[in-house]
């Protein structure tokens, strides 16, 4: 579970995803966030999806409005690796969706030159 840099919104991880709430700064009491985008998921309905990634286990928020989730990616007949999803918060209400192309998430495979191999694009 992380609070927002600037105190307005909590998130934590589910099995397979991220749910956001908005959190009142003056008592910290939270509601959770209306709407499809008050959650990222990978297989959860009512959620805007979560590619490339299951599992999440670590957040971090910056404070440009970008959320980090760690987690990891099943490969079928292998050990699941890590992953790394990348989502945007809105300032006004905290709703979250994950960058489209390639820098909305990565795995833990990488070319000698420390950049991504595996983007996945959606």
């Amino acid at each position: 579970m992380i609070v927002t840099p600037d105190g307005r919104n909590v998130y934590l991880t589910t099995a397979y995803g991220v749910l956001g709430f908005a959190r009142n700064r003056r008592t910290g009491a939270l509601r959770p966030l209306a709407g499809a985008g008050g959650c990222v998921d990978a297989i959860r309905s009512g959620c805007r999806p979560l590619h490339g990634l299951r599992a999440p286990s670590e957040l971090a928020a910056s404070g440009n409005g970008t959320l980090y989730v760690a987690g990891s990616v099943p490969h079928a007949g292998a050990p699941a690796t890590g992953a790394l999803a990348v989502l945007s918060r809105t300032a006004a209400g905290g709703a979250l969706a994950q960058q489209t192309g390639p820098t909305g998430c990565f795995d833990d495979v990488t070319t000698p030159a420390a950049r991504p191999r595996h983007a996945w694009t959606f």
